[in-house]
């Protein structure tokens, strides 16, 4: 909705209250998104990096590695925001997580002209993720 700054002072106030890992992480991470878009990339990534060191595996760490690689792509950081979200392919396969990353990949490397990268990201995506792709790309 665009209201960044209010989103960002009651998710604060929630995380106050939050000590359990996984609601933590939840509200760390829609933190990071409204720091992401008032601009305020470097307290993105200490949102970012917490709810990294909350969650080391599995899939909440997949969902912080893909907003690690969106505030790198905010910083025009292309090609290392595209090997942040394809780490997520390596360590995890989550039939929702793992191709969201991976696709984002795929769309770094365009941005940063690698087609070559995008190619071999796309590949994986059909092959490892057919459904995912079928569903995200068929018209209705």
């Amino acid at each position: 909705m665009g209201r960044f700054k209010d989103a960002t002072a009651t998710l604060q106030t929630y995380l106050k209250s939050v000590k359990l890992p996984v609601p933590r992480v939840t509200g760390l991470l829609s933190l990071a998104d409204a720091q992401i878009g008032m601009g305020a990339l470097d307290d993105a990534q200490k949102s970012v990096d917490e709810a990294l060191s909350l969650q080391p595996e599995g899939e909440w760490n997949g969902r912080a590695r893909i907003k690690a690689g969106d505030i790198l792509m905010k910083r025009a950081k292309l090609e290392e925001a595209a090997k942040v979200y394809e780490s997520v392919g390596v360590m995890l396969d989550d039939p929702e997580v793992t191709p969201q990353a991976l696709e984002k990949a795929m769309e770094a490397w365009k941005a940063a002209g690698r087609d070559d990268e995008a190619a071999k990201t796309l590949n994986k995506i059909k092959t490892r993720y057919p459904e995912y792709w079928q569903r995200k790309h068929t018209t209705p």
